[in-house]
């Protein structure tokens, strides 16, 4: 698996999307020749999960690989670019053989089972709670805002590479629609639902709620100003 090294930022977004969800912003950044109200190096939040779907979709394209997402039977209300996408209908497929997440080459949300593994990895070896103000922006340090992405004095290491913000800032949308994982290797949650697991805290999270442990539940068709995205990639054999 791929990981992002940290959250998807505002500017990343824009880039992709032409607009901006966040709450958080204060200044106006051209972006194709349009004045968006940004704070580009501050992670994106405040979208539908649907919409961080479309996201991922396509950046995917843009990356020239295939889309881990099929929209095309579901029915829409709302927009994916402002970040209020809403799913009136239909079922999300998965481009891969047998519609495994898996098993498909774009870019996409981590299942709850890659997020637990992350989880498990957040926590470089004598870390606890008195040390959380070197690694994450959460309710004792944040000043009640989000802050640019990779800020934090530390940062942890997962497959020798150093990665950013695993805690704290804004939680992450999972894949996975919410309900309890069978066990077994790779496990995938169920085809339907209304309800993600979110994984990490956030700038109002206190300490508690940072630990790796530690996990929420929003709606589908919900917006948070403390929830965003970090986008995985599964390492597929032939595929460099």
């Amino acid at each position: 698996m791929k990981v992002m090294v940290t959250k998807v930022t505002q500017k990343q977004w824009v880039d992709i999307m032409e607009d901006n969800p966040s709450w958080f912003t204060n200044d106006d950044v051209e972006v194709n020749g349009k004045l968006v109200r940004m704070q580009p190096n501050h992670p994106v939040e405040n979208m539908t999960w649907w919409s961080a779907i479309v996201f991922a979709h396509r950046l995917s394209e843009k990356d020239g690989l295939k889309p881990a997402y099929d929209l095309s039977q579901v029915k829409f209300k709302g927009c994916a670019e402002d970040g209020t996408l809403e799913a009136v209908h239909g079922e999300l497929f998965i481009n891969a053989r047998d519609g495994n997440i898996y098993h498909a080459e774009g870019l996409r949300l981590p299942t709850d089972a890659e997020s637990e593994y992350l989880s498990n990895s957040r926590f470089p070896h004598n870390l606890d709670e008195s040390l959380l103000k070197n690694y994450a922006w959460f309710r004792d340090n944040s000043d009640n805002k989000t802050h640019a992405v990779g800020t934090a004095k530390q940062s942890f290491e997962l497959n020798n590479q150093k990665i950013y913000d695993l805690i704290g800032n804004v939680w992450e949308w999972n894949h996975d629609w919410l309900e309890s994982l069978e066990g077994g290797t790779d496990p995938c949650g169920p085809k339907h639902g209304d309800a993600h697991s979110v994984h990490g805290g956030c700038w109002s999270s206190t300490a508690s709620d940072i630990l790796p442990t530690n996990r929420s539940v929003v709606r589908s068709n919900t917006r948070s100003s403390s929830v965003g995205i970090r986008l995985v990639q599964t390492q597929l054999i032939g595929n460099g």
